[in-house]
């Protein structure tokens, strides 16, 4: 721990210094409600800082949204790129930081132990088992630190290394390489794996949505936004426009949705495409079973590996405090609006969303509607007490008219529109 803090009982712990923690610390210092924050690693970017070990970015990484739909409204983004890489996105945190004069708020290399809620508000223990009493916390510590990793039948005497470990093609270096899971991570790191491996082979469990990340020359996402249409109208001229250009997932081999388009996070990505049509990436369906350095698929092929990688996402976790604080339900915390417990006053998650396009100006809101409701509770307003109503429900249902599937990946997934109303809209009411 870095820093020695004096009077904390009145102020609230930020934890986290990706750009939900930034976006949080730079609302309480606008509101002028009194924080400290911590960082586990040397620097503010969260999984964005390549040199963080607990970033799970890899070398080739880019945004998946454009920077449009990524950077904070209130700070535009000064690279030309339309999907800028993980060191221009590192390069502008530290710009907003700077800008914001936010790092001299934080304490680095200073990572929290254990939480518990007493009559004061919470005791945070650090990891020099030094004690420090806060009146409040906001949890936003990221969501990609804890890998999600399958069970197969069967053992491999290979090696298997999950995503989160991976950081560049040198892993994958003259050896026969199996890529798991079918998201935008899995296609990424897949395409990287061309440029090494002796051969690369692809396995999803379920067909997908594939979606190019420009159409007529502009970020997908930017067309998406400008057609302002009910969803079934969206997915038909989505359907029509991804025809054309990329053709139908089956067309590659690969296995036909079992969903429609937007119930589950669509794959931004092409160039995995081009490499199965170009005889570089040979796709496969899911694992049957593994027997010494074979895989057995579900369609009783086999293939021999040297290597598997399971791009196969992430667990929520938040191990500092006991999940009976968060209002677990189904691997997610139920909160309302994905930010508030529903009945501590106190804690707050926040960048527990993801969503089509709704970048970090999306956690912005949420940091922006944290510090209101702090305020209004300061002064007991008669916003505050009936968003306390309103929040002891837990959830509310932010899928629009999607009907999101029942997926781990899913939990905490929201519309973009109807997500951003609701916290306009509390946001309005709890405005002093």
């Amino acid at each position: 721990m870095k820093k020695i803090w004096n009077d904390t009982k009145g102020k609230y712990l930020i934890i986290g210094g990706g750009p939900a923690g930034l976006a949080c610390a730079k609302n309480f210092l606008d509101f002028n409600i009194p924080f400290y924050a911590v960082e586990a690693s040397h620097d503010i970017g969260g999984v964005w800082d390549i040199t963080n070990s607990k970033s799970a970015m890899y070398e080739s990484a880019h945004t998946i949204s454009s920077k449009t739909n990524t950077e904070f409204a209130d700070f535009p983004m000064n690279h030309s790129a339309d999907y800028p890489s993980h060191y221009a996105m590192k390069e502008y945190l530290d710009e907003y930081t700077n800008f914001y004069q936010l790092r001299e708020h934080y304490s680095f290399d200073t990572e929290v132990q254990h939480v518990k809620k007493n009559s004061k508000g919470w005791l945070v223990q650090f990891e020099n088992s030094s004690e420090y009493q806060f009146k409040g916390l906001v949890l936003a510590s990221g969501l990609y630190h804890t890998p999600y990793k399958p069970n197969f039948e069967g053992t491999f005497d290979g090696e298997i290394v999950h995503s989160f470990d991976y950081k560049s093609t040198d892993l994958f270096k003259d050896k026969k390489v199996l890529i798991v899971g079918g998201g935008n991570s899995a296609c990424d790191i897949a395409v990287d794996a061309v440029k090494s491996a002796e051969s690369v082979h692809w396995s999803t469990r379920r067909g997908y949505h594939y979606l190019p990340k420009f159409l007529f020359g502009t970020p997908t996402d930017l067309v998406g936004e400008r057609l302002r249409f009910p969803i079934p109208i969206k997915r038909f001229i989505s359907r029509i426009l991804t025809g054309i250009s990329i053709g139908k997932p089956e067309d590659y081999g690969l296995e036909k949705p079992d969903h429609k388009l937007f119930e589950i996070h669509p794959v931004l990505n092409s160039l995995v495409l081009h490499h199965i049509r170009h005889g570089d990436i040979f796709p496969k369906v899911n694992i049957k079973r593994l027997d010494g350095k074979q895989v057995i698929f579900k369609d009783n092929t086999v293939e021999t590996f040297d290597l598997i990688l399971l791009a196969t996402g992430y667990k929520i976790s938040y191990p500092f405090i006991e999940k009976k604080y968060l209002n677990w339900e189904n691997e997610v915390p139920n909160l309302f609006l994905n930010i508030f417990h529903p009945f501590d006053d106190d804690l707050f998650i926040a960048g527990l969303i993801e969503s089509t396009a709704i970048g970090w100006e999306g956690k912005n809101k949420q940091a922006k509607l944290i510090a209101l409701y702090i305020l209004n509770k300061d002064k007991n307003t008669r916003g505050f007490c009936k968003m306390n109503r309103h929040k002891s429900n837990g959830r509310t249902a932010m899928n629009g008219s999607i009907n999101y599937k029942n997926l781990r990946r899913m939990g905490y997934y929201v519309n973009k529109r109807t997500y951003l109303k609701q916290l306009h809209k509390w946001s309005t009411m709890l405005r002093i």
